[in-house]
């Protein structure tokens, strides 16, 4: 069968930047609100604890500002990962039953039903496997007819 569609996609620092910074708050995106509701709790407990008993229960803040230091330090790690892997150029093709994507690193062909969702933005177009797990296709030098195209089977509603 005949691809629909054939292209390169290429990755540069600001596809890069942006996939790696998507990627990041979808892992964590609740991890983050969570933190955020105990951490407002937690800094009303210790300014009632401090009026009520005195100064000594500011030491109470150092822990959660450790863990803070430390939840701040894990997402910029794991941003910078994601950013590091996407690196060079692949050749992406598009068929009816699969999307197939080769680089020199290996080639794979997923079949459309295997992706939960898509995401765009102004950068790239993300093609969900799971939660966290994405193909990433920069959308520089890409038709508009070959995103829609993804888009499309993805939801699982080819033209």
């Amino acid at each position: 069968m005949d691809p629909a569609f054939e292209f390169t996609i290429v990755y540069d620092a600001d596809s890069a930047r942006a996939a790696a910074r998507v990627i990041t708050m979808r892992m964590w995106g609740v991890p983050l609100k969570f933190t955020t509701v105990l951490t407002t709790l937690a800094l009303v407990a210790v300014i009632w604890l401090v009026r009520a008993a005195g100064a000594i229960w500011l030491w109470a803040l150092v822990p959660l500002a450790v863990a803070h230091a430390v939840q701040a330090w894990a997402m910029w790690h794991q941003s910078q990962r994601w950013r590091k892997t996407f690196v060079g150029s692949a050749r992406v093709t598009l068929s009816e039953n699969d999307f197939g994507i080769a680089s020199e690193s290996g080639s794979h062909a997923v079949p459309w039903k295997l992706f939960k969702g898509s995401q765009r933005d102004s950068r790239n177009l993300f093609l969900f496997l799971s939660k966290t797990a994405a193909i990433v296709v920069p959308t520089k030098g890409v038709s508009a007819a070959a995103v829609e195209f993804m888009i499309d089977h993805v939801r699982g509603t080819p033209r």
